[in-house]
């Protein structure tokens, strides 16, 4: 009634079949197919055709927040479309991976704009970093490369909820979506 595929044996018990599963080779065949079944992501040195390339700086100013991971998430909200965000440390490693444009993000100033209601939640024994608002000022800057022109200048300036690393990234989120009408997408 059915055909065995070729390299499995029939089995004529539980016994027989449960003593020939090798569970260490099943596991490379699942990883080797899952392997061949994911589409090769672009890596930063390839751009993808008729993308539009953006370098991100890691952000400056501030001291509280944990940089690598308020960049990542700045480059995962702007990695959409035909639009590629990559971290990058300087413009030379703009041009080495095929930017367009770059992105200083400076922050001048977040504090905690709720002091009174996270005492408040320290008193409830709750966790004060749950809901805080942050007050977030800042920068950002759109450079082109190829001519070295600002492209666009936003100022950051509102509250914004959560924890420090995400009222940052909401920040400077909110503020790319004016931004990047520059970009003519």
């Amino acid at each position: 009634m059915f055909t065995i595929p070729r390299g499995y044996n029939e089995s004529k018990n539980k016994e027989e079949f449960i003593a020939g599963i090798n569970a260490g080779e099943m596991m490379e065949n699942a990883i080797k197919n899952e392997d061949q079944a994911q589409p090769a992501k672009a890596g930063k040195e390839t751009k993808m055709p008729g993308a539009i390339r953006i370098g991100v700086y890691a952000p400056t100013g501030n001291n509280d927040i944990q940089v690598p991971d308020v960049q990542q998430h700045i480059i995962s909200y702007i990695n959409a479309g035909d639009v590629e965000a990559i971290a990058i440390s300087n413009e030379e490693d703009a041009r080495r991976y095929q930017c367009g444009y770059t992105l200083a993000i400076t922050f001048s100033n977040i504090k905690s704009a709720t002091k009174a209601a996270n005492v408040l939640k320290a008193i409830r024994k709750t966790d004060p970093n749950a809901l805080s608002t942050y007050s977030v000022q800042g920068n950002l800057m759109l450079t082109s490369l190829k001519d070295g022109t600002v492209k666009n200048q936003q100022t950051m300036d509102g509250k914004y909820d959560g924890k420090i690393n995400d009222a940052a990234g909401k920040a400077v989120g909110e503020n790319w979506n004016v931004m990047k009408k520059v970009l003519k997408m």
